[in-house]
């Protein structure tokens, strides 16, 4: 995964999904073959992800449309704007903003 580092526990705070729904979401993900969860070899309480092959593939298949939709979204927006709204995605996306009400276990089944 290329969005830092690559634990259940981080995307879990990253996209700030409690450890339920995110358990969920990688055993869908898993057994689509597009995620591989495997334990930390310095520590077993922490799951690695990685994307598999089929993973990379489809987003690189996502990633252009993607880009055609925020470039949609951002066009309705000033230079101002699009500058405030960066600033304020980056502090959001900080690793030192502290996830609030966040229920992540340091370890996945």
């Amino acid at each position: 995964m290329e969005y830092g580092e690559n634990t259940a526990v981080a995307l879990c705070r990253r996209l700030g999904i409690d450890s339920a729904a995110m358990t969920r979401m990688l055993s869908r993900l898993e057994r689509k073959h597009l995620i591989l969860r495997s334990r930390d070899e310095h520590d077993q309480r922490q799951v690695r992800l990685a994307l598999t092959a089929k993973g990379d593939e489809l987003i690189a298949c996502l990633a252009p449309s993607e880009a055609t939709a925020m470039g949609e979204f951002a066009g309705s927006l000033s230079a101002e704007e699009l500058l405030r709204l960066r600033s304020l995605l980056e502090k959001l996306l900080s690793p030192q903003t502290p996830a609030i009400g966040m229920d992540c276990p340091t370890r996945l089944a």
